[in-house]
This record gives C-alpha cells, sequence and structure tokens, in this order.
C-alpha cells in the first residue's frame, strides 16, 4: 500500500497529472481492492523494514486522493 501511495503521491503532486487525478486515484484504489491488498494498520510497523524508505505519508495522501476521488465522482 505504501508503495501504491507513493507512486499516486508522485503522480497527483504534478501539474501535468492533475486532469486525470480523480479517474487514477479511483482505479489504483478499485484495483488493490480486487487483488486483495487489504488495508494498511498506521501502526507504521512497516516503515521501520522498508527497503525504500517510503514515508507512511504516502498512505495518509493514497486515502486523501482516494476519498476527493469518491467526492468529485459523487457530485
Amino acid at each position: 500500500m505504501r508503495f501504491v501511495g507513493a507512486k499516486l503521491s508522485h503522480l497527483a503532486m504534478l501539474p501535468q497529472g492533475d486532469p486525470e487525478r480523480v479517474r487514477r486515484a479511483l482505479a489504483v484504489v478499485g484495483q488493490m481492492d480486487a487483488e486483495g491488498f487489504g488495508s494498511c494498520s498506521n501502526e507504521a510497523e512497516c516503515v521501520a523494514v522498508c527497503p525504500k524508505e517510503i514515508s507512511m505519508e504516502n498512505i495518509a495522501r493514497l486515502r486523501a486522493e482516494d476519498l476527493r476521488g469518491i467526492w468529485k465522482a459523487g457530485k
């Protein structure tokens, strides 16, 4: 979940990534659910052992992007 969050965060922060931001967030989270990724416990146990040192902030951003997509899709 942290790797996917990191990639989604990276793309969401780029100006050229904005037009696809909502669609991308919904598609990424939908695919994660379809493949049975599971959800993060937010206890940060994975941070200590992550070889790429991916921050927990990326999971927060992943969830924020997903909620933004759900909200915008519902409008």
